[in-house]
């Protein structure tokens, strides 16, 4: 399993700085607005808490941060 987090999180890693369209899914348990990009990855919007948004809205997001199986962002 460590092998797999490790290529995962490498393979993540080009993400950082990147500008990506997210589709908005819904928001977790802390208040987060999560969503995908077209690559089926796992992307928390960590800046965001505007009312306005809604589930099925794209969105622009700058990657700040990695995991080896998510992203995080915030919104441009």
């Amino acid at each position: 399993m460590n092998v797999l987090r490790q290529t995962a999180y490498e393979n993540n890693k080009k993400y950082i700085g990147k500008e990506v369209r997210v589709l908005l899914e819904g928001k977790n348990k802390k208040g987060k607005w999560n969503g995908r990009i077209g690559a089926n990855k796992n992307v928390q919007v960590i800046n965001c808490e505007d009312e306005e948004l809604k589930i099925g809205l794209f969105v622009n997001v700058k990657i700040k941060e990695v995991q080896d199986f998510g992203l995080k962002g915030v919104l441009i």
